[in-house]
Formats: structure tokens, C-alpha cells, sequence
């Protein structure tokens, strides 16, 4: 738990450092959701999405923590947002593995 605290500590250091890397903005909600704090990285997903919307990995890990917290129709639209936003950058590959999440809701 030590390792996991100080490795948050580091991501949100450097988030401040430099709050317009999506990378280390979406490390820190990967590194939320590992700890189980889940509406915290709900948020975290939410402003990478609002701030870089054509980051499709925040869209699916968002759609996941949703569905970890029963919000599985919130999920559902996170994964077609998240399927649009990778067909508009090519990531057929993105698309279509929140595809396969949002057929696995139904």
C-alpha cells in the first residue's frame, strides 16, 4: 500500500508540474481506480475526456470504473462515446474493444 501512496504522491506532483500532459492526467486515474477510489477516478477520466477528447483509452477505462460501481447504463454511454471518439482518430482497434464492452452490458 506504501508503494501504491507514494506512487499516487508522484503522479499528482507531476500532474501539477505539468496539468497538460494527458499521459500522466491519465496515469493518475489508472493509479485512482488501482487503489479502488473509483468516483475519484471517475473524475479524473472525466476532465482527461473533457480536456482531450479524442483520448480513447480514458473513455474505456472510464466506461470500466462505472461499470465496477453499477453504473452500467452511464458505462454503456461512455463506451459509445468512447467508440465514436476512436473511429474519429482511426483506433479501430479501440473501437473495437468498447464494442466488445458494450455488448457484454447487454
Amino acid at each position: 500500500m506504501a508503494a501504491s501512496a507514494s506512487r499516487l504522491n508522484q503522479l499528482e506532483q507531476m500532474h501539477q508540474q505539468d496539468p497538460r500532459d494527458v499521459f500522466i492526467h491519465y496515469a493518475l486515474a489508472m493509479e485512482l481506480s488501482s487503489l479502488g477510489r473509483l468516483s475519484e477516478s471517475l473524475s479524473v477520466f472525466k476532465a482527461v475526456i473533457a480536456e482531450h477528447s479524442d483520448y480513447s483509452a480514458a473513455y474505456f477505462m472510464c466506461g470500466r470504473a462505472m461499470e465496477q460501481m453499477d453504473k452500467r447504463r452511464e458505462a454503456g454511454d461512455m463506451y459509445r462515446a468512447g467508440i465514436s471518439a476512436a473511429r474519429r482518430t482511426g483506433d479501430e482497434h479501440a473501437a473495437g474493444e468498447m464494442q466488445a464492452a458494450l455488448d457484454a452490458l447487454a
